[in-house]
């Protein structure tokens, strides 16, 4: 896969906790999404949580980081915030999964 997720950092401290993504061949961030799980045994509201890659461009060799707590995108230096206002990975065991996504579709608008 294109891109491969490298390591999880300070877990459990929403200030600083963050998902570093290392960029194996040459992709676009759009097409791959981000899912946090919890093992219900352990959290009992099973609360998953989604993210979708902004569309942007990487390059093999470069890393991505993903930030869970709230901050403003920086395509320059390929930092990402989650927006959430609690940590993801603050109780075991947990996982992380990053997804290609090859083919969607969006419908136009909901309300309709």
């Amino acid at each position: 896969m294109e891109l491969r997720i490298k390591k999880i950092y300070n877990a459990g401290d929403i200030r600083s906790e963050y998902l570093e993504i290392f960029v194996n061949s040459d992709t676009n961030l759009k097409n791959f999404v981000i899912l946090n799980s919890f093992n219900v045994k352990f959290n009992k509201s099973g609360k998953n949580y989604f993210y979708w890659l902004p569309d942007h461009k990487v390059d093999q060799g470069e890393s991505v980081i993903v930030n869970t707590r709230n901050g403003i995108n920086d395509l320059t230096s390929l930092s990402f915030y989650w927006n959430l206002e609690k940590p993801l990975w603050k109780e075991a065991p947990s996982s992380v999964y990053l997804i290609r996504i090859r083919d969607y579709e969006k419908f136009p608008d909901a309300r309709r």
